[in-house]
């Protein structure tokens, strides 16, 4: 797992990470080092070019169904 970067919200406990990895394990390990002392929730997200993919191969996949 990569750190890509770290942010702070000012006058508050709130923070946010964004990191790389092929092994979303390394996600719930890293958290689980945390658990005791902060609550988090980890977001999966992806580059528009593989959300562009995934969407336009949904799409496809729609309009064959719908021509049936």
């Amino acid at each position: 797992m990569e750190l890509v970067s770290r942010w702070h919200a000012p006058g508050s406990s709130k923070g946010w990470l964004l990191v790389e990895t092929d092994d979303v394990a390394s996600i719930y390990a890293h958290a689980s080092e945390w658990g005791a002392s902060l609550n988090m929730t980890a977001t999966p997200v992806v580059d528009d070019e593989i959300a562009g993919r995934e969407a336009a191969n949904n799409w496809r996949k729609d309009d064959k169904t719908s021509q049936q």
